[in-house]
């Protein structure tokens, strides 16, 4: 998670994207949405990057290649179940 820090440089983003993820994992840990369901949350935004990816131009690509790998990087932090992190 570290490194996601460091490869994103806007503040107001960055801040949104921690304010949601700690959002998403409190609901699952306080049994308010299941494991699988922040799991299927983590997936839809990552079709949803693919497909804005589309239609962005080639001066976009960097931005797309971040957002990718801090949504990856959240992937690999929620596969075990909240008990288990």
């Amino acid at each position: 998670m570290a490194k996601m820090a460091i490869d994103y440089a806007d503040p107001i983003g960055l801040s949104g994207f921690l304010l949601s993820m700690n959002t998403m994992l409190m609901l699952e840990k306080k049994g308010a949405i299941t494991h699988e369901e922040t799991k299927e949350i983590v997936e839809q935004a990552l079709l949803n990057l693919e497909t804005h990816q589309t239609t962005a131009g080639p001066d976009n690509q960097a931005t797309f290649d971040t957002a990718r790998s801090i949504l990856e990087g959240l992937r690999g932090l929620i596969s075990p179940p909240s008990a288990k992190r």
